[in-house]
C-alpha cells in the first residue's frame, strides 16, 4: 500500500507524479482521436500514453502515428486478446501508477487528477470513476455488469427476487473501462489469458478474494461510449466463449449446476437471433466461441482449481451468486441517487 500524507507521495508532489495511460485499440478509428484529445487536455499533464494496437485494419494505426507522435504505439499483427494486450501495455509503463482506459472512453479534465488523489489519500489499490455516456447521461455506478443476462432481464434482477433476504451492498464487479491502479497490483493479478475479452468478472472475483482494495469514487467521472470498442464477429465470438469460461472458473459445482439452464437459454437465444437476423457471419463466430470453449475447457478447470486454493475463497453453496446480489443492491442504490441527476444533463 502507499503511505501518503496531505495528498503527497514521499518526496514528490502528486501533480508532478507520472501516470502511465495504457489504451487498447482495435479498429477504433471513429473514436480514438476524441479519446486521445481528452487525455491530452487533462489537468494532470505528466502522463505517458501507451497504445497497444490489436491488429487494426481500419487505418487507426497510421492515424495515431501521423497525428499523435507523443504516443508510444505497439502493434500486433493479429488480435492477441485483451488480456495479453493489457499485460504488455502495463509491463511497458514507466510509472507505478497505471490508468487502464478503453479507446471509447473520454476522461474529463480532472479525472486523472482526482483518481490519483483518492488512490493515494485513501490507500487504494484501484480507483474507479462513475461512468456516464458520451452525452453525459447516467450509465452505471462505476460497476461493470455481470455478463449473465436472459433476454432483457439481468441475472442480478432475477437473483434479487430469489435471494431477497440479502440487503447488504458489497460490489465486486467493477467497470475497468477506466480505472487507475498500482502497476504492481496488476502485474501480480494479470488478466486471465484464457478468456480473451469480457474478462472483467473473473478478474474482479480474484481481486475480491485476495482483498485487493478497490473503490468507486462517487465524485469522479468518465464518459464511456458503451460497445464502441467491441462489435461484429469479434464481439459474438467472445459473447459465446467468455460467459461459459468465467462461470466454470469462478463458480463452485452447485452454483454452476444452478446457472447452466440460464446460461444455455441465453446462449441459444442469442445464436438463433443471429441466424434469423441474417447475421450468418456473426453466428459462425458465435459457434466458434462455443467450439473454443470446449477445446479449452481443461484450462478453465485448471484455473478453477487454482482459484479454490486462493486465501479468502468461500466454497459455500451460492456464495458467488450472493455476491452478485450484493453488487446489484449497490448498483440500484447508486442508480437511484445519481441517475435522476445525470439523465437530465
Amino acid at each position: 500500500m502507499i503511505d501518503s500524507r496531505d495528498g503527497k507521495l514521499p518526496g514528490e508532489s502528486l501533480r508532478k507524479q507520472l501516470v502511465s495511460v495504457v489504451m487498447l485499440s482495435y479498429n477504433n478509428l471513429d473514436v480514438i482521436g476524441y479519446c486521445l484529445d481528452a487525455l491530452l487536455k487533462n489537468l494532470h499533464k505528466n502522463i505517458e500514453i501507451i497504445i497497444i494496437d490489436c491488429g487494426s485494419k481500419d487505418g487507426s494505426q497510421e492515424f495515431i502515428s501521423n497525428n499523435y507522435p507523443q504516443v508510444r504505439l505497439s502493434k500486433f499483427k493479429s488480435d492477441p486478446g485483451v488480456d495479453n494486450a493489457y499485460t504488455l501495455g502495463v509491463s511497458l509503463a514507466k510509472s507505478k501508477f497505471v490508468l487502464l482506459v478503453s479507446a471509447d472512453v473520454l476522461v474529463l479534465p480532472n479525472t486523472i487528477e482526482n483518481l490519483l488523489k483518492s488512490l493515494v489519500e485513501k490507500s487504494l489499490d484501484i480507483a474507479v470513476p462513475v461512468t456516464l455516456n458520451w452525452d453525459g447521461s447516467y450509465v452505471n455506478a462505476g460497476l461493470g455488469f455481470p455478463y449473465l443476462t436472459v433476454s432483457s432481464f439481468s441475472l442480478g434482477s432475477i437473483l434479487r427476487v430469489l435471494m431477497s433476504s440479502i440487503k447488504t451492498e458489497k460490489p465486486f464487479f467493477f467497470s475497468f473501462a477506466c480505472c487507475l491502479m498500482l502497476k504492481q497490483v496488476y502485474m501480480e493479478n494479470v488478466f486471465n489469458q484464457h478468456i480473451g475479452f469480457y474478462e472483467d468478472v473473473e478478474w474482479a472475483w480474484r481481486l475480491d478474494l485476495k482483498r485487493v482494495n478497490v473503490s468507486v469514487l462517487d465524485n469522479v467521472y468518465c464518459l464511456h461510449k458503451i460497445g464502441a470498442s467491441m462489435k461484429g464477429k469479434r464481439a459474438q465470438y467472445y459473447n459465446a466463449l467468455s460467459p461459459l469460461a468465467t462461470s466454470i472458473i469462478c463458480m463452485n459445482a452447485t452454483t454452476f449446476a444452478f446457472m447452466i439452464p440460464l446460461l444455455w437459454l441465453k446462449q441459444v437465444t442469442k445464436f438463433i437471433s443471429l441466424i434469423f437476423g441474417g447475421r450468418s457471419a456473426e453466428a459462425k463466430s458465435f459457434a466458434r466461441g462455443w467450439a473454443d470453449f470446449l477445446r479449452l475447457r481443461a484450462l478453465y478447470l485448471e484455473d478453477h482449481k487454482k482459484l479454490l486454493l486462493m486465501p479468502g475463497t468461500n466454497n459455500s453453496s451460492y456464495y458467488f451468486l450472493k455476491r452478485v446480489v450484493e453488487s446489484e443492491n449497490y448498483v440500484r442504490k447508486r442508480r437511484y441517487l445519481l441517475g435522476k441527476v445525470f439523465y437530465r444533463v
